[in-house]
């Protein structure tokens, strides 16, 4: 399950998303407003497998992806068109043998639509585990080829930023580059030491999801990892 706001910065590109699909996670939590990727696309008769480890609404098989053997999984080898993994990552456990798996059941040219916090509070369903980076994820899924120009960072608030652009208030340095009154404000409440939790801090950096699209190749490829430290 994702929130609506990642739902719809995927949906612009679901006309390339081809079935069957699985979604990972797909259980709808009531404590939360949560929404299902076949809103973003038209799936028609396609199959489309929901699974998570707990059973509920929202899912088709109670199965855990992230303890499986590949002889578990044989019967869905290349089979996925497209797989979603929205907001799952940070709760598991063995998060390498997650994304072997994923990569193991995704067709060659089948997409992995991927989310997750890369700053972020503590939400433990039943446990948080992990944040991310887009080169944690190139490391994760070395055979994906992710596009730079459908990665963003998202936050809370709905806005979207560049994957180059890490979005925070600098206190630092950085300061320099803001307007004048901005600035002044700053420094005013540094010395005023108003707040002594935030604005003696070095930066801030707002709630932050990371959202990527990956293409499914037969050899390595890493996006945003340099070639050379591989």
């Amino acid at each position: 399950m994702a929130s609506l706001h990642t739902i719809n910065y995927f949906k612009q590109f679901s006309e390339e998303f081809e079935g069957p699909y699985l979604e990972i996670g797909s259980l709808i939590q009531e404590a939360y407003s949560q929404h299902s990727p076949k809103e973003m696309q038209n799936i028609n008769n396609q199959e489309y497998i929901g699974i998570d480890i707990f059973p509920g609404e929202g899912v088709d098989l109670v199965f855990n992806l992230a303890t499986a053997d590949f002889a578990e999984i044989e019967h869905w080898k290349g089979k996925f068109g497209t797989v979603h993994a929205h907001y799952v990552f940070e709760h598991v456990t063995d998060i390498f043998k997650l994304a072997k798996n994923i990569e193991y059941i995704l067709k060659p040219g089948g997409k992995l639509c991927f989310s997750a916090p890369f700053c972020w509070r503590l939400h433990r369903i039943p446990i948080d585990m992990w944040r991310f980076t887009p080169q944690s994820i190139d490391w994760l899924f070395p055979t994906l080829k992710f596009d730079k120009k459908k990665s963003a960072w998202s936050s809370r608030s709905k806005f979207v930023y560049a994957i180059n652009d890490v979005v925070e208030l600098s206190f630092g340095t950085k300061m320099e580059e803001y307007s004048f009154l901005f600035r002044s404000f700053l420094k005013i409440m540094k010395k005023l030491r108003l707040d002594d939790n935030f604005f003696q801090e070095r930066a801030l950096i707002p709630e932050l999801n990371l959202m990527m699209i990956g293409i499914k190749t037969e050899s390595n490829n890493f996006t945003f990892i340099p070639n050379d430290l591989v």
